[in-house]
């Protein structure tokens, strides 16, 4: 059985390794940052995600990516990405005029 002081110091490493992974994904593979875009609009709306192959509801309000090395579709639309939904990531194709760039984080 490990004692707290053994337990505090396993925590702490796996906790790097996530913040190190978590980090990773938000870059290019050039170690380009993702820029933070936000929506014009707040609310709750239904977008075409790829992984799912079907529209789903997406929160607005939550934070997402520009995914650039994803070409836009054959209506426009640009690929965003959020990481922190639901422990999962979720990547939709998105109008460009719903969207503003915040920056880069």
């Amino acid at each position: 059985m490990m004692d707290e002081k053994d337990y505090d110091k396993e925590f702490l490493t796996n906790s790097f390794k996530i913040a190190i992974r978590l980090a990773s994904v938000l870059k290019t593979k050039e170690g380009q940052l993702l820029p933070i875009v936000k929506f014009k609009e707040p609310g709750l709306g239904f977008y075409y995600s790829i992984a799912d192959k079907r529209f789903i509801r997406i929160n607005r309000e939550e934070e997402w990516y520009l995914v650039p090395y994803i070409d836009k579709d054959e209506q426009g639309r640009v690929c965003i990405y959020s990481p922190f939904l639901f422990s999962m990531t979720i990547f939709v194709m998105v109008p460009p005029e719903e969207l503003e760039t915040v920056g880069y984080n």
